[in-house]
């Protein structure tokens, strides 16, 4: 898988969605070239494109509506699966990458609900449910992860989809004055009043939306490194993933 080593260009281009390709970058003459000719390749063969981004001369990738796939810039080898990228003799998955640096963006946008170490080392995104047995177990876990210095945001998946009464309940706590006390009240299976602090309102649905786009199978669904991984997971299996001692 290490027979090529792919240089990561700044350049994105996005086909249909301009929201996801953030800040427009000069294109040269050549690029525009590959770009068009790319696009009229994916039409071709009737693959729904969000956005393309140039990862060498030779290779794109490539967000469909539920997927990332890789497709030569001449448009005659499309691969499904995972690209290498070597940096400093070590393998970087970039599509994990991309999509971990998505999440954190979620998070850096204000959708999260945070429970802090105190001496940080490490952190990770928790996609989670209210109504999800191992989700209240995962929460449980808190006191653990954060004693370890792991600091963990909560994004909201509710599984029954948005609208549903568990993103209703979910929102109320992701606006409440008092967030982190408001989301381990629902855990417990207490009710919460009506919200009274500041949000966007749109936290759990741009949650679900992001699990949806990469067909999340269930909850919680955790970001650990740059890696997601659906399931349960106890603090001491977490932080040996993470290298705490």
């Amino acid at each position: 898988m290490f027979k090529l080593r792919l240089a990561v260009t700044l350049l994105l281009w996005s086909i249909a969605s301009p929201l996801l390709a953030g800040p427009q970058l000069p294109v040269s003459s050549a690029d525009s070239k590959v770009l068009s000719n790319l696009g009229i390749a994916l039409k071709t063969y009737q693959i729904p494109t969000r956005s393309i981004r140039l990862l060498s001369p030779h290779l794109a990738e490539v967000e469909t509506n539920t997927d990332t796939i890789y497709i030569t810039t001449d448009g005659k080898h499309i691969v499904v699966g995972s690209v290498i990228e070597v940096r400093n003799g070590k393998g970087v998955d970039l599509k994990n990458e991309r999509i971990a640096k998505s999440v954190m963006k979620l998070v850096e946008d204000g959708n999260a609900i945070t429970y802090a170490a105190a001496k940080e080392k490490s952190q990770i995104v928790v996609f989670t449910d209210i109504t999800c047995g191992y989700c209240r177990k995962l929460h449980a876990e808190i006191p653990a992860l954060n004693a370890r210095g792991i600091t963990v945001h909560y994004l909201a998946y509710p599984r029954n989809g948005s609208p549903s009464a568990a993103a209703t309940e979910m929102q109320k706590a992701w606006c409440s004055a008092t967030p982190q006390k408001a989301l381990s009240t629902l855990f417990d299976g207490q009710p919460l009043p009506a919200s009274k602090g500041k949000c966007k309102g749109t936290e759990v649905q741009t949650g679900y939306d992001f699990g949806q786009g990469q067909s999340f199978t269930g909850t919680p669904t955790l970001l650990i490194g740059s890696e997601l991984e659906p399931g349960f997971a106890t603090a001491d299996e977490i932080a040996a993933k993470l290298g705490i001692k």
